[in-house]
């Protein structure tokens, strides 16, 4: 069938599939965000970037942590790494952080990350 078409046809036919693979991938990365940002295992991956004494000196208190953005994830493994804007009263920044499922999958262990300032070098963030 496809050998039929004209290549015009043929070129908005695959356009129009990766849109729709597009707009479904995005839709599963909103969805786990969603999830990610709302759930009770979030506070305490917040606060591994809300206590950490090399930030509260750098940004100051209170921090304001924005919404996350996934930028990887393997569900097959049950590891993510999100990326988290991070402002104070001295500053901002982006906090770079890499997840995972505890063994019985029923909490969100953070295993660290780094902490991007808009100037000076990165701030490590250890696990928590």
């Amino acid at each position: 069938m496809l050998a039929a078409m004209r290549p015009l046809t043929k070129l908005m036919l695959v356009a129009g599939l990766l849109t729709a693979l597009t707009g479904c991938a995005d839709h599963f990365k909103q969805m786990i965000e969603h999830r990610l940002r709302h759930s009770p295992d979030f506070a305490p991956v917040a606060r591994t970037i809300s206590l950490n004494p090399d930030l509260n000196a750098a940004l100051g208190s209170p921090m304001t942590i924005g919404e996350l953005e996934l930028t990887a994830y393997d569900g097959a493994a049950h590891k993510a790494t999100i990326d988290v804007p991070v402002s104070g009263p001295k500053g901002k920044g982006h906090a770079v952080l890499h997840l995972s499922r505890s063994q019985d999958e029923k909490s969100l262990l953070c295993q660290g990350g780094d902490f991007y300032p808009e100037k000076g070098p990165p701030v490590r963030l250890p696990p928590r």
